[in-house]
């Protein structure tokens, strides 16, 4: 397949948002394997249901697809956070963490806003976990970033998540 500019960019965007979203993504499976649960546990009544035009298995599939799809990704993130550094799983914790504080206005100072907070929050945790303290720039942390980015797209390509 011949990738364009902005299929890789589509791509490291999906990537980044399930590596920022991971635990409200799984929140968000479970419910949707509940809910597929309870469509299975109806009762067949003998009665018709419905014109026809509305398909319930069709429905079904479609669900499960995207079901599939969706413990592809939460799987495809779970093997980048299992390759990547622990000081960069530390990263992609207060990353996230820094994601749900923008989200709630709080740290949007600041271009891009998950910077400053990153950097305080990193430093700190990495001086009571080693001892040292280390304040990455805002381009390193860029720069990590973007790696943990492009391997979650090459992994989800190579597990075949859409």
């Amino acid at each position: 397949m011949d990738l364009t500019w902005l299929d890789i960019k589509k791509q490291n965007q999906i990537a980044s948002e399930w590596m920022l979203y991971y635990h409200q993504r799984c929140q968000i499976y479970t419910q949707m394997q509940n809910n597929i649960s309870a469509l299975s546990a109806t009762q067949y009544t003998g009665m018709p249901h419905g014109s026809g035009k509305s398909d319930s298995t069709a429905k079904k599939v479609i669900e499960l697809d995207r079901l599939k799809n969706d413990e592809l990704w939460l799987m495809t993130i779970e093997d980048v956070e299992k390759i990547v550094s622990p000081q960069k799983r530390v990263f992609i914790e207060v990353r996230r963490r820094a994601e749900g504080f923008k989200n709630d206005g709080i740290a949007t100072v600041g271009r891009p806003g998950w910077v400053s907070y990153t950097q305080a929050t990193y430093a700190d945790k990495m001086y009571r976990m080693y001892g040292y303290e280390q304040v990455p720039s805002e381009r390193t942390m860029m720069s990590w970033w973007n790696q943990i980015v492009e391997l979650a797209v090459r992994v989800a390509i190579k597990r075949g998540c859409l």
